[in-house]
């Protein structure tokens, strides 16, 4: 106490100096000159005086360092601020734990300080002006030496004006001798969430454009500031090319890439207008829309699980900064796209190309509520997403690390949904399994956490540490509370060098400044031999450090969350989309054009928009349902069967873009007729064919027959036509062939008949008349076998009674 008096001694001492030199500078030259009241970066705010700290320098002092602080005071008062003065007031001793140095932080106690210095500024201030002004400690009046504590000292900068303190700010200086104090540096990583915010889906839903270009203003400026040592938690939505209302059929289609910064899809707002749901309850949540709920600022002290920016229950940045039943893209874009290009084509190649640059996790599609996703239906879609998710970033080229993932909920049902589906490890936070007893010092951000479907590795990323990074300060604020928390958190356990994780919101980059703060902040981790920082496969490579924890909640308290039902109505629309996608020539093309439609949906921005989610899942079951009508039977007739087997022909339509190969099957109503054999067919785009299916007959009838197009021999059916009638005559072939080979053998008989008697013909008599030796009986000239000839005579004769004789004479007369 003594030592540090008499250094406030011979400071007062050096002030008075510095003022004396002041006052006769001020004599000669003309007063005002040198420090006039001019405006300053912080603009008077009207009614108050401020005090706004703008530098403290070095970050971290350590031996030999002088010590400067500068700042602005602002009066927009209607009074003149009289013979103003600035007072440095610090600590005498070094906070022991988090708590107390947040209470002097938050002005919640003044405990052990007192003024160290003062700096009387040369003029009034009048009102509406903002003056500069600036405390230098030189090294040998340092407030530290060499038996001083090392870590941080609470300062306050207060402005003194006619006796009465009228503004100040609390922040703190850090202080490190030369010699090591802690066996190694506490590592300290950072992960920022590049995911769609709610605003912007809204905006991208309603203008049926891919979501990135709603996005692209606020992320160019995040990739534009962000520091190579953070993680990326991506969510893949943001590399898409097609909008989540893709008609159906275009999908699969090779359409000409659009110009670069043009929009890849278009949509009539109106049609989101006529499908989006009148006000009152959400039909897919069975809750009333409540787009502009309250929300929890950072740091609060509310219940952990509630649905706010620093819950226990959700991660960082859940909720947007501003309301969201707004039409705008997000506050801060307009800053934000002066900082960088917004081309969605060039955002697009900064977040492949900054991939490639530092440690990158794939959020769920969309940024998905895995905490409706724990049922048989919400595993098939989550599954679907992680594969698309997969595509695009194999696509693009991005390499995520394996199995590790940042659900938008921290809660029983969502690990447990992860678990199912083989995931590794999760970003969570650490106030959501706070330690079973009440420990002295922060743990290591690792933990394992047992599920009904498995273990997941938990990443626990510190809540007071992520709000000091979220909160709305100054950068030079930002960064020396990030110090000062740091250093109290290494002095807890010097010798344990522990692994601890920040995380960022995901509205990151609505506030321009946020980011301008990590930057200083981690640079000023070069100057702190107590900290440093590490990537986030460091913090993987930890292992859990035994601390006992509390179990997570079963669910996110808060949100409007998708019902059971609509889950299985999208996993059932999900289903119909892969099931066309596989009688196409390129399934996956066709597939991943629709998978935005679907997907989409289950994103955990659209918790606090229940009215665009209502659109968007309207808009991907009405898609579903007319994909069933793409592939369709042709118009037909009653078929007449009067064989026992044959062959229908079925012709086949189809409007989609590209070619199918379907399978074709008959379903009679009637054990009477038979259609065993399903035959493929082959569509060109947007054309039909006709298939020609094999049936036999078992008797006769009027037999109803459907038709049914699957997606493959064995495959899941795509349609299914209205029946028709098949009239079965059977024996109609067995009765006409009868009839016919009845006239046949008639025929054959009666010519048989005619043959033989038109053969007996052939041998006529020869006519009758005197003298001829035939009528007489006598022998014939020359005939030496008189037996033979008697014979003959006698067998001829009465042939040649025909009933076509001409000869009018009587048998036996003479002439």
């Amino acid at each position: 106490m003594n030592e540090c008096n008499g250094r406030m001694g011979r400071m007062r001492v050096s002030t008075l100096v510095r003022v004396c030199t002041l006052a006769l500078l001020l004599t000669v030259a003309g007063s005002g000159l040198l420090f006039p009241p001019t405006p300053a970066a912080a603009e008077p705010v009207p009614g108050e005086v401020t005090l706004e700290l703008t530098d403290i320098s070095p970050a971290v002092t350590r031996p030999g360092d002088d010590i400067a602080i500068t700042g602005t005071l602002s009066n927009g008062t209607d009074e003149a601020l009289t013979a103003p003065r600035i007072q440095l007031v610090l600590q005498l001793h070094v906070p022991a734990t988090r708590s107390a140095l947040d209470s002097w932080l938050t002005s919640a106690s003044s405990f052990n300080a007192e003024v160290f210095a003062v700096e009387y500024l040369p003029d009034d201030v009048p009102s509406g002006a903002s003056v500069p002004f600036r405390i230098e400690i030189p090294a040998d009046h340092s407030p530290f030496g060499s038996g001083s504590t090392w870590g941080p000292r609470g300062i306050e900068v207060r402005a003194v004006s006619a006796g009465q303190v009228v503004a100040g700010e609390r922040s703190a200086l850090l202080w490190y001798p030369d010699e090591p104090q802690v066996g190694a540096p506490t590592e300290i990583s950072v992960i920022a969430p590049l995911t769609p915010t709610t605003q912007e889906w809204r905006a991208a839903v309603e203008a049926g454009v891919p979501v990135l270009e709603e996005s692209a203003p606020r992320l160019a400026s995040v990739l534009s500031q962000m520091p190579d040592d953070v993680a990326w938690a991506l969510d893949s939505a943001l590399l898409e090319s097609v909008p989540s209302d893709l008609p159906v059929t275009d999908a699969g289609e090779d359409a000409t890439a659009p110009e670069e910064g043009t929009s890849t899809g278009t949509a009539d707002p109106s049609d989101a207008a006529e499908s989006a749901d009148p006000p009152g309850e959400d039909p897919q949540t069975g809750s009333a829309d409540d787009a502009g709920g309250t929300q929890s600022p950072a740091g609060t002290d509310d219940d952990p699980n509630t649905d706010g920016a620093t819950d226990a229950g959700t991660t960082p940045g859940s909720t947007d900064s501003t309301n969201s039943t707004g039409t705008g893209t997000g506050a801060g874009t307009g800053d934000a796209a002066s900082l960088g290009d917004s081309d969605p084509a060039t955002v697009l190649d900064q977040l492949v190309s900054g991939a490639a640059e530092r440690d990158v996790i794939a959020l769920g599609y969309a940024d998905a509520d895995q905490s409706v996703l724990d049922t048989s239906d919400g595993l098939d879609l989550l599954r679907a997403g992680d594969d698309r998710a997969q595509s695009l970033f194999a696509e693009h080229g991005v390499i995520a690390l394996d199995d590790v993932t940042w659900p938008a909920s921290a809660d029983q049902s969502s690990l447990a949904a992860l678990a199912a589906v083989d995931t590794r490890a999760a970003v969570l936070p650490a106030a959501a399994v706070p330690t079973s007893e009440t420990i002295g010092y922060t743990p290591s951000g690792r933990t394992r956490i047992e599920t009904t479907a498995g273990s997941v590795e938990g990443l626990l990323w510190d809540e007071g540490l992520s709000a000091v990074l979220s909160a709305q300060a100054s950068s030079l604020q930002i960064r020396q509370v990030m110090l000062a928390q740091s250093a109290v958190i290494a002095r807890e356990r010097p010798a344990d060098a522990r692994g601890l994780l920040v995380a960022l919101e995901r509205d990151l980059g609505s506030e321009a400044a946020q980011l301008d703060a990590l930057t200083a902040t981690l640079e000023a981790f070069d100057q702190a031999p107590w900290v440093e920082s590490a990537n986030l496969r460091s913090l993987l490579g930890r292992t859990d450090t035994g601390e006992a924890r509390e179990p997570l909640p079963e669910r996110p308290a808060g949100g409007s969350h998708l019902r059971t039902d609509t889950v299985a109505d999208l996993n059932s629309a999900w289903s119909q989309v892969t099931a066309f996608s596989q009688v196409t020539e390129e399934p996956a093309a066709f597939r991943d054009d629709l998978a935005p439609q679907i997907l989409t949906g289950l994103s955990a921005a659209f918790t606090r928009d229940p009215s665009t989610r209502s659109t968007v899942v309207s808009t991907a079951l009405e898609g579903a349902a007319a994909l069933s009508a793409q592939i369709r039977v042709g118009p037909g007739s009653e078929v007449l069967l009067i064989a026992a087997s044959g062959e229908l022909p079925i012709t086949i339509e189809s409007d989609l873009a590209v070619a199918a190969t379907v399978a074709v099957r008959l379903v009679p109503e009637d054990p009477r007729l038979r259609a065993e054999e399903t035959v493929l067919a082959h569509i060109p785009p947007g054309g039909a064919t006709t298939a020609r299916l094999p049936v036999t007959a078992v008797a006769n009838g009027n037999v109803n027959v459907s038709v049914v197009i699957l997606s493959g021999i064995d495959g899941e059916v795509l349609t299914e036509a209205d029946p028709f009638r098949v009239r079965v005559r059977a024996d109609w072939e067995n009765t006409g062939t009868a009839i016919i080979a009845v006239v046949l053998a008639l025929a054959l008989a009666f010519g048989i008949v005619r043959t033989i008697r038109k053969g007996q013909r052939r041998f006529e008599p020869a006519p009758r008349g005197r003298g001829t030796p035939m009528e007489s009986g006598a022998a014939v000239p020359g005939d030496r076998d008189d037996g033979t000839a008697a014979t003959s005579t006698s067998t001829a004769r009465p042939e040649a009674k025909r009933a076509d004789d001409t000869d009018p004479r009587p048998s036996g007369e003479d002439g």
